[in-house]
């Protein structure tokens, strides 16, 4: 009789399981979670924080090689100026 139980609380808890994945997998389309597609290896992470707790004089650096900052309309009339004129006169008047 106790089998019974068992299997149905293993039941219980795959079923719950799987819920708990489907729910984590919303949030991070949504962007609240980093759960899948997180890209680099979060592991990774967690070896360099218990180095750091284990060897706190060791600092560990990542350099920037170039950065890029790029520019986007926001006013909608197709140039990149931001003044929300794409006739090119200085004036400002549109006629």
């Amino acid at each position: 009789m106790w089998w019974i139980a068992a299997g149905l609380a293993a039941a219980i808890l795959v079923v719950a399981g799987y819920g708990l994945h489907r729910f984590c997998i919303m949030l991070e389309d949504h962007g609240y979670l980093y759960y899948r597609k997180s890209g680099t290896g979060g592991g990774s992470a967690v070896l360099f924080e218990i180095d750091q707790f284990v060897r706190p004089s060791v600092q560990h650096v990542q350099n920037v090689d170039e950065e890029v900052i790029h520019r986007r309309d926001d006013d909608g009339d197709g140039d990149d100026d931001g003044d929300g004129d794409d006739a090119g006169d200085d004036d400002g008047d549109d006629s």
